[in-house]
């Protein structure tokens, strides 16, 4: 992920993060910072004097640049909507997948299979809306996202009867 900001004083800032391992890295004006520890870099300013830039959060949960003091937001911090339904996604799954007269109209499989499906598909689509500029889209996303989560269940659901009969 990258994002480039431009900024008044400090000119064109790049921050990129890994999408698997969340290494971080900035650049500001074309040249790479030096990294001195996991989300510290350090630069030389015009006055030739050493300036350490901070960085705070990540990608998915909102993320900002602090050099002297100033806060750069990088990407804005998560709304809740954009959180709540894939939390109340995930807890009607833990509630119907452990009531049998439940799975008897609508099998859904829970447990560690369910978590793990659930929790993937879920990131992914928490992941696909920051992608998003606008709040409508943003829930469109993450409404299909949680859909699709109950539908994936669903089927594991539906093979898992089809195995045991």
């Amino acid at each position: 992920m990258k994002v480039e900001i431009q900024h008044e004083k400090y000119g064109n800032v790049l921050y990129e993060e890994g999408f698997w391992l969340g290494r971080k890295s900035v650049s500001i004006n074309g040249a790479p910072l030096q990294k001195i520890a996991r989300n510290q870099f350090q630069m030389t300013d015009e006055n030739g004097e050493i300036v350490t830039v901070m960085t705070k959060g990540n990608y998915i949960y909102g993320s900002s640049l602090y050099i002297n003091g100033e806060k750069i937001v990088t990407t804005p911090t998560i709304k809740w909507y954009e959180y709540i339904l894939p939390i109340l996604t995930f807890v009607f799954t833990l509630i119907w997948s452990n009531i049998p007269q439940c799975v008897l109209i609508f099998p859904i499989v829970g447990g560690a299979i369910g978590g793990g499906v659930s929790a993937i598909i879920l990131m992914a689509g928490m992941f696909v809306s920051r992608l998003m500029k606008t709040t409508p889209l943003k829930l469109i996303i993450t409404i299909t996202f949680c859909a699709l989560t109950i539908l994936a269940l669903y089927l594991i659901g539906l093979l898992v009867l089809q195995i045991m009969l």
